[in-house]
């Protein structure tokens, strides 16, 4: 049985110093089942052209129409409806993200069959929540 693949959703705008982190960190993720979702508004020229130039296989783009005054939980929504994952993780591109990150988080929720998990990160270990 294949392991669940985990969708990461991206949003950025104009942030190509940021995005290039958080791209790294999902690269270098130890959970191999993911996808990387980054969606950003069609007038940012920048990020369509770094993506463009970088085109990664397990890493996808979604592009915002200009002109929609979507809130940040109503672009989020619209990155879920666009995910192929069987969890959504949210990745925010100016954090740093441990490497385990989303192998801690997925076996978590598969172990513990809970819908949801939440991690705080603490010196150099994770704390996992299950909810």
């Amino acid at each position: 049985m294949d392991a669940a693949k985990a969708s990461c959703i991206c949003l950025t705008e104009n942030r190509v110093d940021f995005l290039k982190k958080a791209i790294n960190c999902f690269n270098a993720q130890t959970y191999s089942t993911r996808e990387l979702l980054i969606v950003y508004p069609e007038n940012d020229y920048n990020t369509a052209n770094f993506l463009t130039d970088n085109k990664v296989e397990n890493i996808r783009s979604l592009i915002l129409p200009t002109g929609n005054q979507l809130s940040l939980g109503e672009k989020r929504n619209y990155a879920i409806n666009n995910c192929k994952g069987d969890y959504i993780c949210n990745w925010d591109d100016d954090d740093w993200y441990h490497q385990d990150r989303l192998n801690v988080q997925i076996n978590s929720i598969l172990l513990s069959h809970k819908p949801v998990s939440l991690l705080a990160y603490m010196f150099r270990s994770f704390q996992n929540i299950t909810i």
